[in-house]
């Protein structure tokens, strides 16, 4: 006879919780304030902030913020030490943020000896333990250009930040000092995405600006895009957390 715990929806009966069961839990929460991203047209009117955490196995950060947009600038590690940087639209503003782990390096919220354990029998690993709070996830807010995303609940939710989503812009335009002569106009954008009533907005915001003029090119070349506006964030309930 096989032994084992599975936990069902009393919604719909699926399977939530058994032996196979991952998921992240809360490993802490904070925020920070931005400070002015750089003196270079396009990062002089963004901020720039870091977190950082030690003792992390695979984590995922997840930031909130009402008033401006925020993306993911980078994410290094070494060893068990994450360091993301984010930036925002704006030099000055205040991020909340959530990093969520595995069970095993993440912080337990409800200190008793009492409450429910599950475990991988392959590994015995604890994939599920009552007394921490794992990631909710309520939606996915995913977009190739500026976009609102409804949510489910008209607050207290948080995006996860996956990806880096960066683009340039390379175009050229007559100008003013004859016809043989255009500028070069060159934009950096970095998608962010911003927590407002019942849903989440994403938009791309300058980083880089930069235009010259230069003779006519021959061949004249088309515009021409590098990098991705494809901005996707996983969209989660922290208000209990």
């Amino acid at each position: 006879m096989v032994r084992g715990v599975r936990i069902r929806s009393t919604v719909d009966s699926l399977v939530q919780i058994d032996p196979s069961y991952e998921n992240l839990a809360l490993k802490t929460s904070g925020a920070v304030t931005t400070v002015v991203a750089g003196s270079t047209p396009g990062l002089n009117e963004c901020g720039i902030a870091t977190i950082t955490v030690a003792g992390c196995n695979n984590p995922v950060l997840a930031i909130r913020c009402d008033s401006n947009f925020v993306g993911l600038l980078s994410r290094t590690s070494s060893g068990g030490t994450y360091t993301w940087k984010i930036i925002a639209n704006t030099p000055v503003v205040t991020v909340s943020y959530w990093v969520f782990d595995t069970t095993d390096v993440a912080q337990m919220q409800f200190n008793t000896t009492r409450g429910m354990r599950v475990r991988n029998p392959a590994n015995n690993r604890v994939v599920f333990d009552s007394r921490y709070k794992y990631l909710r996830v309520i939606a996915m807010a995913n977009s190739t250009q500026a976009s609102t995303h409804p949510m489910p609940q008209a607050d207290g939710f948080c995006v996860a930040l996956s990806n880096v989503s960066v683009f340039t812009a390379v175009t050229y335009i007559g100008a003013g000092g004859g016809p043989q002569f255009w500028t070069r106009y060159v934009f950096t954008k970095m998608v962010g995405f911003r927590t407002v009533a019942g849903a989440v907005e994403t938009q791309g915001f300058d980083i880089y600006r930069n235009a010259y003029e230069t003779p006519t090119p021959s061949p004249m070349p088309p515009p021409a895009f590098y990098g991705s506006y494809q901005a996707i964030g996983m969209v989660a309930d922290v208000r209990n957390y």
